[in-house]
């Protein structure tokens, strides 16, 4: 997958917990529909519909200064 930044391998072998509270993209045991950059998983009413699983990770991001 590719960010709106142009930046290239934003998805991996994990769903990811993002900024915004909720799960982006596929895990290694998803099914096909759920292997995009745009498939998410978000929180209904203030709570998760799912629970938390091997399948969960994150991503370390740092911005960087626009040259």
């Amino acid at each position: 997958c590719k960010s709106n930044a142009n930046v290239f391998d934003m998805s991996g072998n994990l769903r990811e917990w993002v900024e915004e509270g909720i799960l982006m993209g596929g895990a290694y045991s998803s099914g096909q529909e759920d292997l995009r950059c745009t498939s998410s998983l978000p929180p209904q009413n203030g709570a998760l519909l799912y629970s938390p699983s091997a399948a969960d990770g994150f991503r370390c991001c740092q911005d960087i200064a626009l040259q």
